[in-house]
Order: C-alpha cells, then structure tokens, then sequence
C-alpha cells in the first residue's frame, strides 16, 4: 500500500530544467526549502550541474521549470547475521 507523499522542508526532490537554464543535464537533484500553501509551490535549492541555484513558486508536475518525486529505489532488505 503506497502512501502519498507530502512537500515538507528538507525533502528531495527532483527539479526537471527549462530551457532557460544553461545545464545540460535536462534534471537535477532539489531540496524543499519552504512550502507555500496559496498558491500550493515550493522553493527549492537546486544542485545543478553548473552550480547551485535557489528556485521560487515550483509546482509539482513533471513539466519543464517544476519538480517531482524521485523514482523510488527497491533496496533488498540486510542479509541475517550469523553467529558462530
């Protein structure tokens, strides 16, 4: 059962760059840094591949200039310990 994840500060994030950005990587990783309720955007701290940036008003789409989710990693739980 997958629960829905909510913006919160200190999140990462992936921010998907517009065509205005000088980057050739076309996404980079983000934090949350503050979450604005009206309209619903965040603020992110976007380390891009030429240099940090702080970016305003992002909304969650998948849509150039915005963010979303990090596709989820399946890590296979610790192998047991054996003792003896």
């Amino acid at each position: 059962m997958a629960t829905e994840q909510v913006p919160a500060m200190g999140r990462i994030v992936v921010y998907h760059h517009d065509e205005t950005v000088h980057n050739p990587a076309t996404e980079s990783p983000a934090i949350i840094q503050a979450v604005r309720e009206e309209p619903p955007s965040v603020r992110l701290f976007v380390f891009a591949q030429g240099g940090a940036m702080l970016v305003e008003g992002v909304l969650e789409v998948e849509e150039p200039g915005q963010w979303s989710w990090p596709v989820p990693v399946n890590v296979p739980p610790p192998a047991p310990v054996r003792k003896g």
